[in-house]
């Protein structure tokens, strides 16, 4: 690897360098569109320097259970303690540069021969820098959409070529749910999640949702239902009702169920052997719901190189966490800039968070199969018949339900689409011996 050494257009550096920051802002305020950064939002992110480089997050997961009445004198009963759970690991390094080629310097250098070119000399080499902060700040706000509403995310390593670092955030199965209905996305989904975080002295505050599927959501009859009685109109079941706009349905969701919509439209592009690819970091799939604003930290750690600045080499830590430097190097001649920072998004208190998977199969009555059985003593699911009635017992002990053999199929059914990822995993594992024939 070729030394680091002086920029070859020194005097041009040093007259934007030290105001890099400032720069950045101005270059991004005079856009259309300025790029925002939640990411950078203590308000859901707090900021937090670890000194080791390495990242850890704790989650407890606690249920509170109501205490006994004792008679006096008697031994007070033993509660179980709450289970602990973290995540820990390296934060991970990363970077992107910008090059100018010898032809491109030398290019510059007859600009400059020229006379009256300085300030576009001095434009070419600020957006290399601007470029390579920005490039940091887009990365960081992938990392921390793709990662919140997928529970992991996985990040290049710069010290390790072709390699990624994944960092799972270790989200609960037992709060994940799937639709009822897999071809729509509805209000009643939404509730049915708000609830059960409610049976876990959870409250929920924030929904997190791509804006496609929030779009998708307020199709839904019900929604159409919950805006129509949100201003008093008179329908029945066969009224047409009108799609409310997005402000009438969050005004109206949320003055019924107390909980805010964050909706998430936000493309980064990525570039790969010169070719750009624009990729939305949300999971469309994916509805998070946060029972606290704040929802993890931004973890950001020490650069070598920070405390072993090269001689000659401009360097410009910003945000505190990345730095920016500007050299040039020999075999072959270059003009480079290049950015670094070792730095990641760090979901926290994950036993506070519930999902709705909307990419989750959700069980539907196999209609062939229950004509068939004329005495309603099997029951299908996902492709297997059961014994119905060891079914029924199995779901009961999940759920403490009281469901029989009377029960009709679909009812069942809608009993476990209500289940959790994890409760459904369980009663898959109950009912493998309560398989029959066709």
């Amino acid at each position: 690897m070729a030394d680091k050494r002086k920029s070859l257009f020194q005097k041009y550096v040093q007259r934007f360098f030290p105001k890099l920051q400032t720069l950045i802002e101005k270059i991004n305020g005079k856009r259309t569109n300025p790029l925002t950064y939640l990411y950078k939002d203590t308000s859901i992110l707090n900021k937090v320097y670890a000194q080791d480089n390495k990242w850890e997050a704790t989650s407890v997961n606690t249920t509170y259970v109501a205490a006994d009445f004792v008679a006096l004198d008697s031994k007070l009963p033993i509660k179980s303690r709450p289970t602990l759970s973290t995540g820990n690991g390296k934060l991970p390094k990363s970077g992107s540069s910008r090059v100018l080629r010898e032809s491109e310097i030398t290019t510059l250098q007859v600009m400059e021969a020229q006379g009256g070119n300085s300030e576009r000399i001095a434009k070419r080499l600020a957006d290399d820098a601007v470029a390579c902060d920005v490039g940091l700040d887009e990365l960081m706000e992938y990392a921390f959409l793709s990662g919140f509403s997928n529970g992991y995310v996985a990040l290049p390593d710069s010290d390790h070529e072709n390699q990624m670092l994944r960092l799972n955030y270790g989200y609960f199965d037992s709060h994940t749910y799937a639709l009822k209905d897999n071809e729509q996305i509805t209000t009643a989904d939404l509730v049915r999640v708000i609830e059960n975080a409610n049976d876990e002295q959870d409250t929920v505050q924030t929904i997190w949702i791509s804006k496609s599927k929030f779009n998708e959501l307020r199709k839904a009859r019900d929604s159409r239902e919950l805006v129509a009685s949100a201003k008093s109109m008179t329908y029945t079941a066969d009224t047409e009702l009108p799609i409310p706009n997005s402000k009438a349905y969050k005004e109206a969701f949320t003055d019924e169920y107390n909980a805010n919509f964050k909706i998430i439209d936000r493309t980064v592009v990525f570039e790969h052997n010169g070719s750009k690819k624009k990729v939305k970091p949300w999971n469309d799939n994916r509805v998070i719901f946060a029972c606290n604003t704040q929802v993890g930290s931004f973890v950001y750690g020490q650069l070598a190189e920070n405390t072993n600045r090269v001689n000659g080499v401009d360097y410009q830590l910003i945000d505190d966490f990345k730095l920016i430097s500007k050299y040039s190097t020999t075999d072959p001649l270059t003009e480079k800039t290049s950015g670094q920072c070792i730095a990641a998004p760090i979901i926290e208190d994950v036993d506070q968070l519930y999902i709705l998977d909307c990419s989750l199969t959700s069980a539907k009555v196999d209609e062939t199969a229950e004509a068939k059985d004329t005495t309603d003593v099997k029951i299908t699911y996902n492709g297997k018949t059961y014994d119905k009635a060891k079914f029924v017992a199995a779901l009961n002990s999940i759920t403490g339900g009281k469901q029989t053999v009377n029960t009709t199929d679909a009812k069942v059914l809608d009993r476990v689409n209500e289940l959790s990822e994890e409760q459904v995993a369980d009663l898959e594992t109950a009912i493998a011996s309560a398989v029959v024939t066709a």
